[in-house]
């Protein structure tokens, strides 16, 4: 069915897949809709994919506007995305570094979706929590039914990258992560965007002292990150398997 796809059923209803340790989606599925969380790389038909596991309609969600999120977009009729991402989206579908899979082919078209709305999947509601951080459009859903919280690329047990162009500060990103906790009595896992299984909640808090301890000048577990042609400031959190995970960050931008 697919070379790259590693597709683990986490519970009878959710499914992540694993576009080759380079990028997760997910896969919710409620008594009348599914909904299809980010589309990967693009390497492969996405669509096909969603389709061998459910034939249930199908909404489709991203989390953010980065290549390995959005480029299986392609095979799908409409997708939702916070437009504060919009013009970014557009730009993953240019350029000369496209997979040979989707080369030819048009993104599909988006519609707006924000803090505060509600996606129907018939015996589950999975509720839209806007995350300026990664992205300044960023999102996370929330299902209470499953205790479930998918936070693609805002909160990460890996690398966080908060020193793009379209990143935010760090205080934002403490404040979306404060946001979060809103929400606590309301999920026990998250499920992210570069996972391979169920992070806990406490990931939340781990990032948040490190991005604080960074604003405040405290910050001692430092380092740097080689990334895009540029070295940039990193701190470090306890992320997965009890590793040491970067959050690599800007000079100017961290207020």
């Amino acid at each position: 069915m697919s070379e790259r796809m590693k597709i683990t059923k986490m519970s009878d209803s959710i499914y992540l897949l694993n576009d080759n340790d380079s990028g997760t989606a997910y896969l919710v599925l409620g008594s009348e809709r599914a909904l299809v969380i980010d589309t990967a790389n693009g390497y492969e038909n996405f669509y096909e994919i969603v389709r061998s596991l459910t034939d249930l309609p199908l909404i489709l969600v991203n989390t953010h506007a980065h290549p390995d999120h959005v480029r299986g977009n392609v095979w799908f009729p409409k997708a939702y995305i916070n437009f504060r991402d919009r013009e970014q989206y557009y730009q993953m579908f240019e350029g000369d570094f496209l997979p040979e899979a989707i080369r030819g082919l048009e993104p599909c078209p988006i519609e707006n979706i924000d803090d505060g709305d509600v996606i129907d999947l018939g015996d589950k509601k999975l509720e839209v929590i806007a995350f300026p951080g990664h992205t300044a459009g960023g999102i996370c859903l929330l299902s209470r039914k499953d205790r479930v919280l998918f936070t693609g690329d805002s909160v990460l047990a890996r690398t966080l990258w908060m020193f793009m162009p379209t990143s935010t500060t760090l205080v934002q990103l403490c404040q979306s992560l404060e946001n979060l906790k809103r929400y606590a009595d309301s999920y026990d896992y998250l499920l992210t965007g570069h996972g391979i299984g169920y992070d806990t909640p406490e990931l939340i808090d781990r990032i948040e002292a490190a991005a604080k301890s960074v604003i405040e000048g405290t910050a001692t577990r430092v380092g740097e990150y080689e990334a895009w042609g540029g070295v940039h400031p990193c701190v470090y959190y306890t992320g997965e398997d009890g590793k040491d995970a970067p959050l690599v960050y800007r000079e100017d931008r961290i207020r």
